[in-house]
């Protein structure tokens, strides 16, 4: 079956600057949680990072074969917060920009919610 890679960020969208919070926890926590909404999508066993964007949010990626990103559109659509493709999660982290690569050269993609298949 062929397969695409699924590029995602995963940030912290709260205002909050307390030194006293374990801030690597709380993102391995938010990397839990959305591993286990979507692992079932996904042709991976672990989800992949990449480590931090410029704007300190955590690069996450996993392989989905193409026949499911339909699937995972309608759950991303389904799930989505105040954006269109955000899924909010605890601890006021988030899940967005979700994007598919279909050749590991690319320089960009293709949101997940304008797949055509």
């Amino acid at each position: 079956m062929e397969t695409v890679l699924v590029y995602f960020t995963l940030g912290y969208t709260v205002e909050d600057d307390d030194p006293a919070r374990n801030w690597q926890d709380l993102e391995n926590d938010a990397a839990e949680e959305i591993w286990c909404l979507l692992a079932s999508f996904s042709a991976s066993k672990k989800l992949g990072t990449e480590g931090h964007d410029r704007a300190g949010d955590l690069v996450c990626f996993f392989l989905v074969e193409k026949d499911k990103i339909g699937a995972l559109a309608e759950y991303i659509r389904k799930s989505r917060g105040g954006g269109d493709d955000i899924i909010y999660l605890d601890h006021g982290f988030s899940a967005s920009n979700f994007t598919i690569v279909s050749n590991p050269g690319m320089s960009s993609g293709i949101p997940v919610l304008d797949w055509e298949g």
